[in-house]
């Protein structure tokens, strides 16, 4: 933006980006705040009125004026759809003030926030949010206590994304999985599960059509999860699997399994007692770690497999969905 091109011809090509990036190095566990944003950009926020996707990693967001967030985000506030706030800092008020700025976003993707005490109180949603939300948290000490405010909001997602590096603790595990859990019917959980995960965990989970887990070692969060399971109306199980080969020779890994089998069946029954005649598939979705892509997965659900769909999905170096190929 400091190059040869001019002031007016900026602007011209500004007007066709669709999304925007900010990092800015910060010191360990702070943002920068929101006027480096503004010293930054701020000539050039006017211009970016087709932006569809805004990132903002290590900021400082939890006192910005109603002056200041009108000139960093007007100029696209009616076309952004997607929002992503990475390692940021907030007060709780101040999320939902900006969240709430933008009415036509569909996909909310957060990234260890860490939290600081709101200086008033929390202003209400002018609508629901619905689409996608996507949250992964730090081992922190407020973690559930962001968990447990975003909970409280007028929540409408079809989607729920929980992720993170490490274990989650069964607490804050169950604290994210309060978050419109009415009305979410894709619930996708990308963490190893806790060991002490409750029988009834996903059990008010009512419309939800299907689960995506991450299995790297197993152990009975696994089972309990699945047998918590109340919804009539799932289609769909995916099982992300990483596995070296002499791990399934494993008595104890074939008898966790074959509880995960005797349990999809019980799913299979609740489904046909209710009435409904759709079947249940189950995917897996192997890791590229040199064993699991040698293995027939199959095998793992022999009696599921009987009566209802199991396929293996095809997935690239960095784990990417890419399709079944294994009917």
């Amino acid at each position: 933006m400091n190059g040869p091109v001019l002031s007016a011809s900026k602007t011209h090509l500004l007007q066709y980006v669709c999304s925007f990036f900010y990092f800015r190095t910060a010191g360990k566990w702070t943002g920068s705040p929101m006027k480096d944003f503004l010293k930054d950009y701020g000539p050039y926020l006017s211009a970016l009125r087709c932006l569809r996707s805004l990132t903002l990693y290590t900021v400082d967001i939890h006192h910005v004026d109603e002056e200041a967030l009108h000139t960093c985000f007007s100029a696209f506030r009616e076309t952004l759809t997607e929002l992503t706030l990475g390692t940021f800092v907030t007060t709780f008020s101040m999320f939902v003030t900006l969240v709430d700025y933008f009415p036509n976003i569909t996909a909310l993707r957060l990234s260890l926030p860490s939290l600081v005490p709101s200086e008033g109180p929390v202003p209400l949603l002018s609508r629901p949010l619905r689409g996608k939300i996507s949250l992964r948290y730090p081992v922190q000490t407020n973690s559930r206590e962001f968990a447990d405010e975003l909970a409280k909001l007028d929540l409408e997602y079809d989607e729920l994304a929980v992720k993170s590096h490490s274990s989650v603790s069964p607490e804050l595990f169950e604290s994210q999985l309060q978050i419109s859990a009415s009305t979410v019917k894709s619930l996708k959980l990308a963490f190893a599960l806790p060991v002490g995960t409750s029988t009834t965990i996903i059990s008010h989970f009512r419309q939800l059509r299907e689960l995506g887990l991450v299995v790297i070692r197993l152990h009975s969060g696994y089972t309990n999860l699945l047998a918590s399971i109340t919804s009539t109306e799932l289609r769909k199980v995916a099982f992300s699997v990483s596995f070296v080969t002499d791990r399934y020779t494993a008595s104890s890994v074939k008898m966790s399994w074959a509880s995960i089998d005797r349990h999809l069946c019980d799913l299979l029954d609740r489904i046909g007692r209710a009435g409904y005649r759709h079947t249940l598939a189950v995917e897996f979705r192997p890791y590229e770690d040199g064993g699991g892509r040698k293995q027939n997965l199959f095998e793992l659900l022999p009696e599921f497999g009987k009566r209802g769909i199991v396929t293996v999905a095809e997935t690239d170096l960095n784990n990417r969905y890419l399709g079944v190929v294994y009917p």
